[in-house]
């Protein structure tokens, strides 16, 4: 499943549950693990997603909601289905009602897409080799997509060739200042 970490502390899990398991809805329960207690603390089921979600990615928003994208809508059990969509879970108020489509998340760069969340109130969303932009104001895609660099070996660098990806420190001497930089490391293997 993908994970956040809400503005308390608590771990919040979203999809990758299996399908044939105990439970009705597979690839779709959101859970929260609450520390403390015998034992360290427990897992507390928080309710299901729309669709599901096996190998999703979840991104803790700057308001403390999280942002849920990609995954499968079922496990890795043939035929295997993108889930494009995107939800908003708040902890207060549970899943929002407002879900939309990423177009970079097709088939081959639906799992664990990279998200980072950028100062000016946007999110990159990365897939396989393509970029695309969430107005989080808005929670509207943003038109256009940007492509990784144009070189005939290129491949993925999101889930399956395991590559990395990480906001730079935002520093007020940059210009404009606190410009993000987006540095996407390793991956991009065999196609």
């Amino acid at each position: 499943g993908g994970h956040a970490f809400l503005p308390d502390g608590r771990l919040i899990v979203v999809g990758g549950d299996r399908e044939g398991y105990v439970r009705p809805t597979p690839v779709k329960a959101i859970h929260e693990f609450v520390p403390g207690g015998p034992g360290g603390g427990h897992w507390h089921y928080l309710g299901d997603m729309r669709q599901g979600r096996w190998y999703p990615t979840a991104a803790t928003l700057p308001d403390g909601r999280v942002l849920i994208a990609g995954g499968h809508s079922r496990n890795d059990i043939a035929p295997r289905e993108a889930n494009n969509t995107f939800e908003i879970y708040d902890r207060a108020v549970g899943l929002g009602e407002q879900t939309g489509v990423l177009d970079v998340l097709h088939l081959d760069a639906a799992l664990y897409p990279f998200v980072v969340v950028l100062p000016d109130h946007t999110a990159l969303i990365h897939g396989a080799t393509t970029s695309q932009f969430l107005d989080l104001r808005s929670m509207t895609p943003l038109p256009g997509a940007l492509e990784a660099a144009d070189r005939p070996d290129r491949a993925s660098r999101t889930y399956g060739v395991e590559g990395a990806c990480v906001l730079l420190p935002l520093r007020p001497t940059t210009q404009p200042p606190y410009r993000a930089t987006v540095m996407m490391i390793g991956g991009g293997g065999p196609g």
